[in-house]
C-alpha cells in the first residue's frame, strides 16, 4: 500500500520527472526507449505489461488511450467496487500487487538486462495474492471468533 501511496503521490521515481529534474539523461522509458517514462506507462500501458493485466484472473485489458491519470483510475475502480456493494478486498490486493510486482519486473530489468514472459511475473502475483487473502481471512476469522474483543492494533477517533 505504501507504493500505492508513492505512486498517487507521484513521489515514484519515473525517467519523465527524472529527466526534469536532470537527473536522468532522458525521459524515455529505460526498457524499450520508445515513450516516455510515466506511471502510467510503465504499470499499465507498456505492452508487456499490458499482457500482464489481461493475463490475470480479471481479464483486465488496459486501452492506453483511456488512461490518463493513475491516481484518477484507481479512484474509478473504487467507485465501481463500492457501488457493488460487493467485498472489493481481493481486488484491491490484486491491483495493488500487480502493481508492485510490475514495478519489481522493470527494475529487475534494468539490473539485469533480461525480461520475464508476462505468464512467469502472472504467477508471482497470483502467488503474492493468494498469500495476502491467507492472511486477511485469517484475520476476519479471530475478529469474528470475539466480537467483544476490543481491536487494540486498529486507530480510532479520539472522544
Amino acid at each position: 500500500m505504501i507504493f500505492l501511496w508513492g505512486v498517487c503521490s507521484k513521489v515514484v521515481a519515473k525517467n519523465k520527472i527524472l529527466g526534469r529534474r536532470k537527473i536522468a539523461a532522458e525521459s524515455l522509458s529505460q526498457i524499450y526507449r520508445e515513450q516516455e517514462e510515466t506511471i502510467e506507462h510503465v504499470l499499465q500501458q507498456c505492452d508487456r505489461t499490458r499482457a500482464v493485466w489481461f493475463g490475470l484472473d480479471i481479464n483486465y485489458k488496459v486501452q492506453k488511450d483511456q488512461v490518463t491519470c493513475f491516481d484518477c483510475w484507481l479512484l474509478d475502480i473504487r467507485k465501481m467496487v463500492l457501488s457493488t456493494k460487493a467485498d472489493g478486498t481481493k481486488l484491491f490486493v490484486l491491483i495493488a500487487y500487480t502493481y508492485w510486482i510490475i514495478w519489481k519486473e522493470k527494475c529487475r530489468v534494468i539490473r539485469q538486462g533480461k525480461m520475464s514472459e508476462p505468464d512467469k511475473v502472472v504467477c508471482r502475483i497470483k502467488q503474492a495474492v493468494q498469500e495476502r487473502m491467507m492472511i486477511v481471512d485469517s484475520e476476519r476469522k479471530l475478529e469474528s471468533a470475539d466480537p467483544k474483543k476490543e481491536n487494540v492494533g486498529r486507530w480510532m477517533k479520539p472522544g
